[in-house]
């Protein structure tokens, strides 16, 4: 869910990534989401990262591609 989460909630796919981005010039121990489990691990860190940045249609995206297709 945290997918759609952010396709809904992020104002769009360049913002997400360049907000991700950022995140990963971190040295951060964890990510502790609004809502739902801290994620931990390193590696479940770096899934979640390399899932979001790879989301497309994203905010305002997402309601454009509706309108354009």
């Amino acid at each position: 869910k945290i997918l759609n989460f952010h396709q809904r909630i992020m104002t769009s796919s360049k913002a997400l990534r360049y907000a991700l981005e950022q995140i990963e010039k971190l040295d951060i121990a964890l990510i502790a989401p609004q809502h739902g489990s801290l994620i931990v691990s390193e590696k479940d860190r770096k899934t979640v990262i390399k899932q979001l940045k790879s989301l497309e249609n994203v905010g305002i995206d997402y309601y454009l591609q509706g309108i354009f297709k």
